[in-house]
């Protein structure tokens, strides 16, 4: 299951209430983001995801409590229910899973054919490059999926055309929408 939320629609008092539920790690980084958009979509991000999580793990998300992987993954300890969060913009995205999971969104924009290059795989960049109206939407596409995949085995981006997102392999596990002038990608691990 995964869930969009603005940022934007949730008020200050809704914030510091969620806020002082992280742990002190957690709002040790989020007072050191220079940014309010950066704090407000970290914040939001960990409400959303205790949220989601709480019915599958039968408890009170203000009670779950995070842990961080080696690699920097989060998850929660103890329970064999995977999350990822990501954000773009006043957006956050959050998937849960009863498998690892990961998740991406960004919002559409144009990249140069440079960078095309440097990110996608042969069949990748000729799904690209196919409808010249579409290169945004579609580089953003499997840019997105590059990313949950990577999110999803928690490894970092290590290799971005050493993995073809379009590959019957990992599509089989991959969903990839357009909503409005974002795309999300959520890869859940077989």
């Amino acid at each position: 299951m995964y869930k969009i939320i603005n940022i934007n629609n949730y008020t200050k008092k809704e914030y510091d209430a969620w806020y002082a539920v992280m742990s002190e790690e957690k709002r040790k980084r989020v007072d050191g983001f220079a940014f309010e958009k950066d704090k407000k979509a970290t914040v939001f991000g960990d409400m959303l995801a205790r949220k989601m999580l709480s019915g599958p793990l039968a408890k009170p998300g203000t009670d779950i409590v995070f842990s961080v992987s080696e690699k920097g993954k989060p998850y929660v300890k103890g329970a064999h229910c995977f999350f990822n969060i990501s954000h773009s913009g006043d957006y956050v995205f959050c998937a849960v899973s009863r498998r690892e999971v990961g998740a991406d969104i960004e919002v559409v924009r144009e990249h140069s054919e440079s960078v095309l290059r440097r990110v996608c795989t042969q069949e990748e960049l000729s799904y690209v490059l196919e409808k010249p109206g579409e290169v945004a939407v579609r580089f953003t596409e499997i840019w997105t999926r590059k990313e949950a995949y990577f999110k999803c085995l928690g490894t970092g981006v290590t290799d971005l055309k050493g993995v073809n997102t379009l590959s019957s392999e990992i599509s089989k596990d991959m969903i990839t929408k357009r909503i409005n002038d974002y795309v999300i990608s959520i890869y859940e691990k077989p």
